[in-house]
């Protein structure tokens, strides 16, 4: 959460599962605060669940990826969100 506030990324790649704050948690925080609201945010996890990845979307998360993941796809995915974003 610091470092996206401090260097405002062009894309935030989370896990939904963390230790100290979840990733819905960050994204709710992220998607709130006007200096970092327009950064793409990508959720990385294992959790498969229909409610989890509808409670990630719902937050404001861009894109879902569950593991094990295709890096390939991944960064096909990450390209194209900061595309959209350049316009």
């Amino acid at each position: 959460m610091d470092k996206a506030i401090e260097s405002i990324p062009d894309l935030v790649i989370s896990d939904l599962m963390m230790p100290e704050m979840d990733g819905v948690e960050m994204c709710e925080r992220l998607k709130k605060d006007t200096r970092t609201n327009h950064i793409p945010l990508i959720m990385l996890t294992a959790k498969a669940d229909r409610e989890s990845k509808l409670e990630s979307l719902e937050t404001g998360a861009d894109d879902y990826i569950i593991k094990p993941f295709d890096a390939e796809e991944l960064e096909v995915r990450v390209s194209n969100l900061i595309e959209l974003r350049k316009y």
